[in-house]
């Protein structure tokens, strides 16, 4: 979640004029993110390389306090299905990443900056 907007970490980031965000859809006290990659993986190696991909499109700047300063929330979700036979298993384990509370005269965030504006959204969410 990166200034209000969820974004797949796994999809390339959009062309200039494209939409960013994807939609949120609430239903039965269910919340679903239309649009995100599935990605299959067979090992933990695959799990790692997919994160790994993901990191690749995350947000991050530098400030006073941080060179490399997470600008977004992070959710990651696994879903893993088991079989022996005709048993199947199924869980699913969900991790969430929250970007710090960002002390602005610390962090030296000039007025006007994005990492001021994401500070600002960073701020929001946490209260």
């Amino acid at each position: 979640v990166y200034n209000e907007t969820v974004v797949d970490l796994l999809r390339p980031p959009p062309e200039k004029g494209q939409p960013v965000g994807l939609p949120v859809v609430e239903r039965n006290g269910l919340t679903e993110i239309k649009g995100l990659e599935k990605a299959p993986v067979a090992s933990a190696a695959d799990a790692l390389q997919l994160l790994y991909d993901a990191e690749i499109n995350r947000a991050v700047a530098s400030h006073a306090m941080n060179c490399a300063s997470s600008r977004s929330h992070l959710v990651v979700t696994g879903h893993v299905v088991c079989s022996h036979g005709e048993d199947v298993t199924e869980a699913k384990l969900t991790i969430v990443d929250l970007a710090g509370a960002e002390r602005v005269n610390q962090t030296q965030s000039r007025d006007g900056t994005a990492t001021l504006r994401e500070a600002g959204y960073i701020n929001k969410s946490l209260a």
